[in-house]
């Protein structure tokens, strides 16, 4: 009866940490409907995305923890507010900028793929500072990781851009500020948990972005199916993902919820694909295998070390 139990435990988690990757994956197609069909401004839409998605998941972390200083402790040492205005500027405002930027210029899937490189970059940034040859398995890493950029930037044929180059340097950008942004708080959600940690980050970085995109004076056509891709974005693809995705690390474990979080370039390659009609070849998806190849070996071989 106690294996029952703990193998629906397991199943759960594993249940809600895909459910996660979907929902972003979800959030991401939005986006782009957003930019590419209805002409919304991509700083405008993160500036918007991060103020309300903020908003919500500290209210649902203060309902959380029964008390308004369960999300405010963090405010009352210097070092940590700085730590956590770095986080909000550098960290989650230049990822969000630079991701759906990506994602406006080539497509959900593409853009998601392309900031899944953070990892590899990690590894290089680990291996610099401790002065160390990285080993076997994270070579190997590393060379999938670039042939996959390579076969999704030119699709095998070399000095020709399959992508524009401005979606590839902004996809570059895109998954340097996101492995910027899993350092930065590391400390602080340890501490003070994911759920207040990134939504105060949200918060910050929506503040800082909606004064030069201007979050109160909208652009672009502004229907029904808008409201519905805003909805999604906000509360589907941000408060249910991160809900999702935390409560399922918790009941699997960090490494496990990695590799599971992986679906999330799959499944916003599916809503590109299914959904917006993006163009995508076999070529391309031999690009994300080898990119989502190296993230699962980093996974495997962190789980290892540990």
């Amino acid at each position: 009866m106690e294996q029952k139990k703990t193998s629906r435990y397991f199943l759960i988690g594993v249940t809600l940490t895909l459910a996660g990757g979907v929902c972003w994956g979800f959030s991401d197609a939005c986006g782009q409907f957003l930019m590419q069909q209805r002409q919304v401004d991509a700083g405008w839409l993160v500036s918007f995305r991060m103020l309300a998605a903020g908003v919500l998941m500290l209210a649902f972390s203060a309902i959380r923890g029964k008390s308004f200083s369960s999300i405010t402790i963090m405010w009352k040492r210097p070092r940590t507010a700085i730590h956590m205005l770095l986080f909000g500027v550098l960290g989650m405002a230049m990822c969000q900028l630079t991701y759906f930027t990506t994602i406006g210029l080539s497509n959900a899937g593409t853009a998601t793929v392309l900031e899944y490189l953070s990892p590899a970059m990690i590894m290089v940034y680990a291996a610099i500072r401790k002065r160390k040859f990285p080993g076997s398995v994270k070579l190997i890493v590393l060379i999938l990781a670039l042939l996959g950029t390579f076969l999704l930037a030119t699709h095998g044929k070399m000095g020709e851009l399959a992508l524009s180059k401005e979606a590839l340097i902004w996809g570059i950008a895109s998954a340097a500020a996101y492995a910027l942004n899993s350092l930065l708080p590391e400390n602080l959600m340890k501490k003070y948990g994911t759920i207040p940690v990134v939504g105060w980050g949200m918060v910050i970085g929506g503040v800082v972005l909606s004064i030069p995109y201007q979050v109160w004076n909208p652009r672009g056509l502004f229907d029904g199916a808008t409201m519905l891709a805003l909805l999604g974005i906000v509360v589907i693809g941000t408060l249910f993902s991160y809900t999702g995705y935390m409560e399922g690390l918790r009941r699997i474990g960090a490494e496990r919820a990695n590799l599971y979080a992986c679906i999330e370039p799959v499944s916003a390659t599916a809503f590109a694909v299914l959904w917006l009609g993006s163009d995508i070849q076999m070529i391309d998806f031999a690009g994300i295998c080898c990119i989502l190849l190296s993230v699962t070996l980093l996974s495997l071989g962190a789980k290892k070390e540990a």
